[in-house]
């Protein structure tokens, strides 16, 4: 189980996207870093609510262009704003969708959309997490990984920003059981923001750099580290480097992937499939 997250307009969804769906379903190193290698694609679903099939369009379309079909049409399957899709009161619906696409991974984006309780109330968090631990237990032949994003609490008064460390997993907005359930925290912050050029049409557009932490539960966590949204104009979150090194350089082995079991990536096919509506295939999005 991994939470991963930071402040508001960071980009949480292209990191999920760029850094982990696409990584997992087309076999590619996590953030394009050389050192974080994904052994096999795998099943990706991911259910998210904030965006919709046409910005969802909108925004992955760059992230692919010179990844392998072949790949992320079979295993990159996406629900989009299905408000129906609870973990504290309709568990059976989500059941439904994973019993149908048999994913070796799921992402959930936000969290916050994916329950009626009260975030900031330990006991209602905690049985929030027990019903993520009950579809791991239950989808167990598939080796299933969970993976869902929240967001940070409100930044610090400037006055005392520099006495916080807003890396720690317990930035997380509410209850610190978000932290305290799951295996792996990845945390996230801008701390830059550049104006750049396409060199081939001359209009200018946003690029950010961002610190990055995971916090592992079981295991020795990389260094710190820098990634960068939107560098060449394509969406995209690539590794830049490690804290500690001037600039990108030679790979440092620090944190290994746990090899997937890919059960069954024999769909032909990646749809969007809504509960009670006509699936879509990730083709006609990305078309």
């Amino acid at each position: 189980m991994c939470i991963v997250g930071g402040e508001a307009k960071l980009g949480k969804t292209f990191n999920v996207f760029s850094g982990y769906a696409k990584a997992l379903a087309c076999g590619e190193n996590l953030y394009e870093n050389p050192d974080w290698i994904v052994p096999a694609p795998c099943k990706v679903l991911v259910m998210e609510q904030e965006l919709g099939d046409y910005i969802l369009q909108a925004r992955t379309k760059p992230m692919f262009e010179n990844s392998n079909l072949g790949y992320y049409a079979d295993n990159l399957w996406v629900i989009s704003k299905e408000p129906t899709l609870k973990l504290d009161t309709a568990l059976d619906k989500i059941k439904k969708q994973i019993d149908l696409i048999q994913p070796n991974v799921l992402i959930l984006d936000p969290i916050s959309n994916f329950h009626v309780g009260n975030e900031n109330a330990a006991q209602e968090v905690e049985a929030l997490i027990n019903q993520i631990k009950i579809l791991l237990k239950t989808y167990k032949e598939l080796d299933l990984s969970i993976i869902f994003t929240h967001h940070f609490g409100k930044p610090p008064n400037p006055q005392f920003a520099d006495e916080i460390d807003r890396l720690s997993p317990y930035t997380f907005r509410g209850s610190s059981k978000w932290y305290d359930a799951v295996d792996t925290a990845h945390t996230i912050v801008k701390t830059k923001t550049i104006n750049r050029v396409d060199v081939k049409t001359g209009d200018t557009f946003l690029s950010w750099q961002m610190k990055n932490r995971f916090t592992l539960r079981a295991a020795e966590a990389p260094k710190d580290f820098f990634t960068q949204f939107n560098f060449d104009n394509d969406l995209r979150v690539k590794f830049v480097r490690y804290e500690g090194q001037s600039a990108p350089g030679k790979a440092i082995n620090t944190f290994s992937v746990k090899p997937t079991v890919v059960k069954d990536s024999a769909a032909g096919v990646a749809v969007v499939a809504a509960a009670g509506q006509p699936n879509l295939e990730l083709r006609d999005l990305l078309a």
